[in-house]
């Protein structure tokens, strides 16, 4: 395995129609693909409400053969980044921050076993073990998760068991408990690939949209979608676009409260390959003279949109294209490799909203990038509590050394507190009745750790970044 070589992460600051834009390197990669597939989030954010309204975001990415983790603090705009963690062997990760404030991770790998790929799930926030998900005869491969208010992991995946590849949807808890398999794409003729799952609270449904080839008939290419209600009740399989030209790589919006469906793909109806937008605020793209592949969206209520996309403009360039709206202003576009500037090579966009990250290179070693254009990122501070009114809270948070665990009404009393690190390991405990304890990370490395606190049948659970 290669060695993943961090980078220093460097912050510079340039104009930009929609405000100050930050963006920088967070690390080094062997594969030029490590922010992809667009199919699954790469990003999740949370608010931290300690001192004050922060986001967290966390990013999941690739290189080699396993999956890595790095967590991005906002400080006054810009976002710094710790050195990734290895989390597992494996590939195509994507991680969802659930309407349950735990962060969900899913990714393949192969299992000696099985002898085949599988999904695995694992809830990032409690020490279990990763579930295989999939657990079929096939391989399963590029997985997406989103995550209820009860914790529940709904998770998807296009399968090989059977002749033809299937879009498959399990649900996996906390305690490693799995539920029946569902064949989402059902018998639809085709061959079905690349799944992407979300809730858009607007429409009260879960939605799973997926690509399908059917060579038996005039139009083979087709986008389709399936909604699950609330009630648990699957809708019949609708189709989003069909034709005779491709129509590849479909995402889903990130569901933001308040928003209805939005969702992006490949279309090449009209001759030459375009990102298509569905739904969203109002909508958008335009055509462009070169290939426009690997869309992703991302919009926040009915006042901004996101969207980008990855443009062949000649044969072996590669650009990334952004086209934002404001409510306010209107629409406004550009290129990150005009924007920053950029003399490389760029693939693969994900977002959350304004944050944007992709791999960039001409040879390895790529670079794992990110940009922050300077709004809002789709994160429901509605989420975000006052401080005293955690059950447990950390200050401060980032901390560089020592730092105060502090205790609400909910963990009063006796109290068994553990702090672990990202891969479940525990680093140290206290058991005691005190209203706040002091716990010494001096000599740590720099990363993301868990404070667990138990009390009266009761857990909870805060998250703190170490520089």
């Amino acid at each position: 395995m290669v060695a993943l070589r961090v980078a220093v992460v460097l912050l510079l600051a340039v104009g930009a129609v929609s405000g100050q834009l930050f963006f920088g390197c967070i690390c080094s990669t062997d594969v030029p693909f490590a922010t992809g597939p667009n199919n699954s989030h790469k990003l999740a954010a949370s608010s931290e409400a300690v001192g004050g309204v922060s986001d967290t975001v966390t990013l999941v990415f690739q290189s080699s053969e396993s999956i890595y983790a790095s967590i991005g603090v906002f400080d006054m705009g810009s976002v710094v980044w710790t050195r990734p963690v290895q989390m597992y062997s494996g590939a195509n990760p994507g991680i969802e921050y659930g309407r349950d404030r735990c962060r969900h991770l899913v990714w393949q790998d192969y299992d000696t076993l099985a002898r085949a790929q599988e999904v695995f799930y694992r809830n990032f926030e409690y020490r279990m073990m990763p579930v295989n998900v999939s657990n079929t005869s096939g391989n399963s491969v590029h997985p997406d998760v989103w995550a209820d208010e009860a914790g529940l992991a709904h998770v998807v995946w296009e399968d090989y068991s059977y002749s033809k590849p299937r879009i498959y949807y399990r649900t996996c808890n906390v305690n490693g408990t799995v539920g029946d398999t569902f064949w989402v794409s059902a018998d639809t003729g085709g061959y079905c690939f690349l799944p992407s799952i979300g809730m858009f609270p607007a429409d009260s449904e879960l939605v799973v949209i997926w690509q399908e080839v059917d060579s038996n008939s005039y139009t083979p290419y087709s986008i389709k979608r399936r909604r699950r209600q609330r009630s648990g009740v699957w809708q019949n399989v609708e189709t989003l676009a069909q034709h005779h030209f491709p129509l590849r790589h479909p995402s889903l919006d990130c569901g933001s409260p308040g928003e209805s469906f939005s969702a992006a793909w490949e279309d090449s109806s009209s001759g030459n390959m375009e990102a298509c937008f569905e739904g969203g605020n109002p909508g958008g793209g335009y055509y462009t003279p070169g290939r426009s592949t690997v869309p992703v969206v991302a919009t926040l209520g009915s006042t901004w949109s996101y969207l980008f996309w990855q443009e062949e403009e000649s044969p072996g360039f590669f650009d990334i294209y952004t086209h934002s709206y404001y409510s306010m202003t209107g629409w406004s576009t550009g290129s990150l490799r005009d924007m920053l500037p950029i003399y490389e090579n760029v693939f693969w966009p994900n977002c959350l909203g304004a944050l944007l990250v992709w791999t960039q290179g001409d040879a390895a070693p790529y670079k794992v990038m990110y940009a922050y254009f300077g709004l809002p990122i789709p994160v429901a501070e509605e989420r975000a509590m006052p401080v005293s009114a955690r059950a447990v809270s950390v200050q401060p948070n980032p901390m560089h050394g020592r730092a105060v665990i502090r205790f609400g009404k909910a963990v009063r009393g006796k109290a068994d507190v553990e702090v672990t690190d990202v891969t479940g390991r525990k680093i140290w405990s206290w058991t005691g009745t005190d209203a706040q304890v002091v716990w010494d990370g001096k000599g740590l490395p720099s990363g993301v750790y868990f404070v667990r606190a138990r009390a009266g049948g009761k857990e909870a659970v805060a998250e703190v970044v170490k520089f």
